[in-house]
């Protein structure tokens, strides 16, 4: 009676520690998955331990090769970020994603050459590939080339008229700079055609008139900013 006791315990233990493996053995889509939504909440040292996982199952995975130099960047650790963006290229030359994001990361090192470099790469590939039109332009702002800046805004709101509130803005910045400021406030003016709700397009309209000097206009465009509840 003894030995069968053991034997059955044995067994119980047995089937659950099978049932405990059975249900730890996922797919890399499904660690990739559960990262994404970790990463998306904030919590990267969780996310960086799926796309960990990911990568254990398949070095190939392009993809969380991406989302793990996402958090590295977050981070500020951008050697780090680098190294997985080329690792992502490496799977895969043409992967405009990883280019674009690997000139993110040497724009934040003051590698401003090398950023536009990569940002090339991506548009050259992808001609319509707005992230690295957006992406370049941002470089060429902080270099003062604010015509080849515009030039990149322009294009990138011909390929997504109806997405284009963001691209609008920063050409207004750009302007602005300039000192164009009719054309910055059209620019500004349209975004806020586009989405009445874009409180970033209001505080620049703000800004601008109260650097003009108009204050109760201003005003009414910071109070807007209010009501929306500063959504970028």
């Amino acid at each position: 009676m003894y030995r069968i006791r053991l034997f059955l315990i044995s067994l119980l233990i047995s089937t659950f520690l099978t049932a405990l493996c059975v249900s730890e053995q996922k797919t890399p889509e499904e660690f990739f998955n559960e990262g994404e939504s970790l990463l998306k909440e904030g919590k990267y040292d969780e996310a960086m331990i799926k796309f960990d996982k990911v990568l254990e199952n398949n070095s190939s995975y392009k993809e969380a090769w991406i989302y793990k130099g996402f958090v590295f960047h977050i981070k500020s650790k951008y050697d780090e970020a680098l190294v997985c963006y080329e690792k992502a290229i490496e799977i895969d030359p043409e992967y405009t994603t990883a280019l674009s994001s690997k000139g993110d990361a040497l724009f934040a090192q003051g590698r401003f050459d090398e950023a536009i470099a990569c940002y090339d790469k991506a548009i050259e590939i992808d001609p319509e590939y707005t992230t690295a039109l957006a992406g370049k332009a941002i470089v060429l702002l902080v270099q003062g080339r604010f015509d080849e800046a515009i030039a990149c805004y322009d294009k990138a709101i011909e390929i997504d008229p109806d997405n284009s509130s963001v691209f609008l803005i920063s050409k207004g910045i750009a302007l602005f700079s300039q000192r164009k400021y009719d054309e910055a406030m059209t620019c500004y003016e349209k975004a806020i055609e586009i989405d009445p709700n874009y409180a970033r397009a209001w505080k620049e309209k703000g800004n601008l008139l109260f650097y003009q000097g108009k204050y109760e206009e201003a005003q009414e465009c910071f109070d807007t900013v209010d009501e929306l509840g500063n959504k970028e």
